[in-house]
C-alpha cells in the first residue's frame, strides 16, 4: 500500500481566501432559504457542474435519463430545504457532494436493491468486488477502503 503523503499546511492566503468562500456561501444559502429567485440561479450557476459530475460518476453513466432524474432530484431537495442542513464545518463544495453521491446511491438501491449488482460485477476480480462493495454500497471512503 502507498503511504499517504499529508498536505501542505495551507498559507494564510489560502486560509483566508477559504473563510472568504465560506462566508460567502452560508450568506448565499440564507438568502436561498429567504426566497431569492437570483440567489438560487446564482447557486445552480456555481454548483450544477459539480452535482451533475458527482452523480454520473456514481450512476456510471448507464443512463443518462437517469442522471437527469437525480439531478433534478438533488436540485429539488436543496431547494425545499436541505441546504438549511448546511452548517458549514467543511466546504459547502464538500457537502453537495456527499449529498448528491447519497441521492444517486439512494437511486441505485431503489433500481437494483441492495443485493443485486450492477452488470459486469461478475467479471471483477474477489479483491476489485471487495473494494465495489466497501465503497459503492458500503459508503465507505477510500481512505477506509484500501
Amino acid at each position: 500500500m502507498k503511504p499517504v503523503k499529508p498536505r501542505p499546511k495551507p498559507t494564510p492566503a489560502e486560509t483566508a481566501e477559504r473563510q472568504t468562500r465560506a462566508h460567502e456561501d452560508l450568506a448565499l444559502i440564507e438568502m436561498i432559504l429567504g426566497g431569492s429567485t437570483a440567489h438560487w440561479h446564482a447557486f445552480v450557476d456555481r454548483y450544477a457542474g459539480l452535482i451533475y459530475s458527482v452523480i454520473r460518476r456514481q450512476l456510471f453513466a448507464e443512463d443518462e435519463d437517469d442522471v437527469r432524474t437525480v439531478f433534478a432530484d438533488v436540485l429539488e431537495a436543496l431547494y425545499r430545504g436541505k441546504l438549511g442542513e448546511f452548517r458549514g464545518s467543511s466546504e459547502l463544495s464538500t457537502w453537495l457532494i456527499v449529498v448528491s453521491r447519497g441521492k444517486a446511491l439512494d437511486h441505485l438501491r431503489h433500481l437494483q436493491g441492495r443485493k443485486k449488482m450492477p452488470q459486469g460485477f461478475e467479471s471483477l476480480s474477489p479483491f476489485e468486488q471487495r473494494v465495489f462493495r466497501f465503497h459503492h454500497i458500503e459508503g465507505l471512503g477510500f481512505d477506509a477502503v484500501m
